[in-house]
């Protein structure tokens, strides 16, 4: 059955190019053969903020990132070893100002509970017009309280918009997340949901001449508690059931059209798409073709949906405290 994550959704809806590209290219699509430290301190960023969650020390948190980090270089990051050095110590910073941000919901004293972390679905739909399909992702948090469900996505950046509310509203994750879960949950309905956007800014300092790093985490733990407004942004917010119908809606045309792109094999650029979201790392593809110089920065990947790591058949990390 043909499954779909948010990410594919997005990236079709985006650039038909991207979408061959990452997901259909010599079978599973391919990607930039060395990992950018940007996605590999947002997935450290995840890990440590759950095990906050779970109940580990900051100290035994912050030995894991160094780990994190350590493992990252020997696999051939995309970045040097100096820079690597100044990334991890800010992202130490940066859980701590978050420990330091929200200790009592991380300690389980707050009006909502997180109880799963990385929670997996794998959703089997039969919708009108596209038949089966699956629907596959990761949330980061479920929480629950007396009243609703939280879906909790937490996000970190270098910038926070200041239209960052009305952003949100239509931020297709969150919604792809809930729509998969009242499918999944029949008698669940949309306004016993509620999403939690969960945003940290990255530090926007950066180390003095002459400090040493450690002087630089302390540093940005600081400025994390003395500027917490400038760095953490949290909405949370209601969709109702009408909404969620029409964001189905759009996804069913946007299957459709897959399987027309696919069948047809007319695969458009949208070249307004190139530096939108920063420079398309399939950008040098597009402007100069697939020729041996260029296509050696690149890997074929291993699935569809590498970034579901072990699949979505496991279990959630459940809080058993």
């Amino acid at each position: 059955m043909e499954q779909y994550t948010q990410s594919s959704i997005t990236t079709f809806a985006e650039c038909k190019e991207k979408y061959r590209l990452a997901y259909l290219k010599n079978g599973f699509g391919i990607k930039p053969a060395a990992t950018s430290i940007r996605l590999v301190t947002g997935g450290i960023i995840h890990k440590a903020i759950e095990r906050l969650y779970l109940g580990q020390s900051i100290e035994k948190v912050t030995r894991r990132i160094e780990r994190a980090y350590s493992r990252a270089m020997r696999d051939g990051v995309s970045e040097t070893a100096q820079n690597v050095e100044i990334e991890m110590n800010a992202t130490i910073g940066a859980i701590r100002g978050y420990a330091n941000r929200y200790p009592k919901e991380i300690a389980g004293k707050s009006h909502v509970k997180y109880v799963q972390f990385e929670a997996p679905f794998k959703v089997d739909v039969k919708w009108p017009t596209v038949g089966d399909v699956t629907l596959v992702g990761l949330i980061d948090m479920v929480g629950m309280s007396d009243k609703y469900t939280y879906l909790a996505e937490t996000k970190s950046t270098a910038q926070i918009s200041a239209t960052f509310k009305e952003d949100i509203e239509l931020a297709p994750q969150m919604m792809f997340y809930l729509l998969a879960y009242i499918e999944k949950f029949p008698l669940m309905i949309a306004k016993k949901a509620r999403l939690v956007f969960n945003y940290l800014r990255k530090p926007s300092i950066r180390p003095r001449k002459n400090e040493t790093l450690k002087a630089y985490m302390i540093r940005v733990t600081e400025d994390y508690g003395a500027r917490p407004e400038f760095y953490f942004n949290r909405e949370v917010q209601a969709r109702t059931r009408q909404q969620v119908e029409s964001f189905k809606a759009e996804l069913i045309d946007i299957i459709s059209d897959i399987r027309r792109t696919t069948k047809r094999n007319l695969w458009y650029r949208n070249r307004k798409a190139c530096n939108a979201r920063g420079r398309c790392f399939f950008f040098d593809i597009c402007a100069f073709g697939e020729i041996p110089s260029v296509m050696s920065a690149f890997r074929n990947k291993t699935a569809h949906h590498e970034e579901l790591k072990g699949g979505t058949d496991g279990k959630a990390t459940e809080k058993t405290k």
